[in-house]
């Protein structure tokens, strides 16, 4: 979803005509709560209201529901909690389509609300896709990372011989870099414009992981490594570590890996290919691109990953760690020979070759990530997808 908000958002110095965002039952209001100025996002359906607001001084989201009633609504902040008190709206309708009222904290303060529509002004010629479609579909998470650009501090640093530029949005404390040399300027723009995309919703996921958590607290703590920047290819990982509400916390590896020439973000299948014909693309995490940027389904991807994919992984790896990949008796063990966990493994490129990190039960977390789980490129070499490494 980049310092006064650099080409990431373009200068978004907006220009053009107000335009009014609302789509269906969700409103996207902006004004003022007592003296302070707040965004809100309503999701009304029949008699329930469900949203969110956040203080444009401190852009962390603020649970909101309640009931529509014959004169407006009732709202609580917040989650219940222990039968806890919880500070609440009441809201009426305005002529001009906002809402007006009451915020009462649980101690008795009161503070008058006043909420109009968003009206954002039209975006530049040449605005980045990402910020196109959150403008158009989520003004709301739009106007918050609008704001979050103001907010970031710079830091420079070298890997593998490039210049790296990272950018850290001090709200969410996530952390990113751009590329500063070592490619042309053409695949600079395009590359970087990967990595910006990536590091807005890097800041969403954090935003909506707190929201997840209100109530019960929420973690979010995010270290992006850079690993490979070769002539094909720039490879990273995104470690996370969060807890977004649920029963326990969690982590996980989310790597990006960006094609140089393209900027597109490649798939494992672009680069190892085990299949017969021609290499597929298919993007798990984004089904509803297709046939847009997946050339096949979701049925011949599982079969593919299940039949072929996963089978000859551990064949390899068990020719090259043989230690390591031997079968386990009990439970308690990491059993790295099980084809189910190298269905679905994250990925990334480093100078010593591809790392794969296979995917277990969440009772078996901690024996995901291993060190020693990587294919050298004499083995990639033999088995390429459309991008030679």
């Amino acid at each position: 979803m980049l310092c006064a908000i650099r080409r990431a958002l373009l200068p978004l110095v907006l220009l053009s005509s107000p335009l009014l965002h609302a789509a269906g039952n969700i409103q996207v209001l902006e004004g003022v709560l007592g003296k302070m100025p707040i965004v809100v996002e309503l999701h009304l359906e029949s008699e329930r209201v469900e949203g969110r607001y956040f203080y444009r001084k401190h852009l962390l989201d603020l649970p909101l529901e309640g009931t529509v009633t014959a004169g407006g609504m009732q709202l609580q902040e917040g989650y219940e909690r222990f039968g806890e008190p919880l500070p609440q709206l009441a809201l009426t309708p305005t002529e001009e389509g906002g809402w007006k009222g009451q915020w009462r904290s649980p101690q008795g303060r009161v503070f008058a609300v006043q909420l109009a529509p968003v009206r954002l002004e039209a975006l530049p010629a040449g605005a980045d896709a990402f910020w196109v479609d959150l403008y158009q579909r989520q003004p709301y998470e739009f106007i918050r990372l609008l704001a979050s650009g103001e907010r970031q501090t710079l830091r420079e640093s070298e890997f593998m011989g490039r210049r790296l530029q990272w950018r850290r949005d001090e709200v969410s404390g996530i952390e990113l870099f751009e590329l500063l040399d070592g490619y042309s300027p053409a695949q600079l723009e395009r590359i970087n414009l990967q990595l910006r995309e990536r590091f807005w919703q890097e800041v969403m996921a954090f935003h909506q992981c707190q929201l997840g958590g209100s109530g019960m607290g929420s973690e979010f703590d995010q270290h992006a490594t850079p690993h490979l920047f070769s002539a094909k290819a720039v490879s990273l990982s995104l470690f996370t570590s969060y807890f977004c509400g649920g029963a326990h916390p969690d982590f996980g590896d989310v790597p990006l890996t960006i094609e140089v020439d393209s900027g597109n973000e490649l798939t494992l299948e672009e680069v190892l290919w085990i299949g017969d014909g021609k290499p597929f693309r298919y993007d798990y995490r984004d089904d509803s691109a297709a046939p847009e940027r997946n050339d096949t389904d979701f049925s011949n991807y599982s079969r593919y990953r299940r039949e072929q994919l996963a089978p000859w992984l551990v064949e390899q790896l068990t020719r090259l760690y043989p230690e390591q990949m031997q079968p386990v008796a009990t439970d308690d063990d990491c059993d790295y020979s099980d084809t189910e966990i190298w269905k679905y493994p994250s990925w990334y490129l480093s100078d010593q070759g591809l790392h794969l990190g296979p995917s277990f039960a969440r009772v078996a977390r901690a024996c995901e990530y291993p060190e020693w789980s990587v294919l050298p490129y004499e083995v990639i070499r033999q088995q390429p997808g459309r991008v030679k490494l």
